[in-house]
């Protein structure tokens, strides 16, 4: 992403460094995302779809939910087997989790203010159904495969979180979005447990 010549790449197919404001990128590359939406600002874009965009304390690169979780509470108390137990101090990892750094209180703020003051328009699109099965398909990755960030004893509360940390679905039940997209309710109950948030970020431009 860093190495290209986008004002190059540009000029070759006809655009000028004022086409940048309208691009869109999409990451799904398992990087940092805080990180790369200040490099992305930087060459001088502005809208961004970020995918994988994992609630505080899961996920195998941090996320912009990690970010807005100023204090590291979340991070904490998620990664906790049980909710009750000693928090432990979260990671801040990169690169599908190849990188991982301890992330205190202080600099989680510190990560927080550097997205407040990037972000002009920050949304989050719902599911299509209600998440029944919520991280079903990630949690392998957490407690099995210990390649994610995450609480090695998954419990019913994590379900919960999970569910909370995530907007309300576009059909009440499953049973109505099986009438409307004509997938079975099995299907959708499924596909739920492989549902992650994704974000539409727009930047501020950076003042020349």
């Amino acid at each position: 992403l860093t190495e290209v010549d986008w004002d190059a790449l540009y000029a070759k197919h006809g655009l000028s460094r004022a086409d940048k404001a309208t691009t869109l990128f999409i990451l799904d590359d398992h990087q940092d995302q805080v990180t790369r939406l200040s490099q992305i600002r930087q060459m001088g874009f502005q809208r961004v779809v970020v995918q994988s965009n994992f609630v505080p304390g899961v996920g195998d690169a941090f996320s912009l939910k990690d970010a807005c979780d100023a204090t590291g509470f979340v991070r904490r108390n998620f990664n906790s087997s049980t909710l009750k137990s000693v928090p432990i101090q979260p990671n801040r990892c990169t690169n599908y989790h190849k990188t991982c750094e301890k992330i205190d209180p202080f600099e989680s703020q510190l990560v927080a203010l550097d997205l407040d003051d990037m972000v002009k328009t920050y949304w989050e699109g719902p599911p299509l159904s209600p998440i029944v099965r919520p991280y079903q398909a990630v949690i392998p990755f957490i407690v099995d495969k210990n390649i994610f960030e995450g609480p090695k004893v998954w419990t019913d509360n994590h379900d919960r979180l999970v569910v909370e940390s995530t907007k309300a679905p576009f059909y009440d039940t499953l049973q109505l979005a099986s009438t409307v997209t004509g997938f079975s309710e099995e299907y959708l109950a499924f596909e739920s447990g492989r549902y992650v948030n994704i974000a539409y970020v727009e930047l501020n431009p950076i003042e020349e």
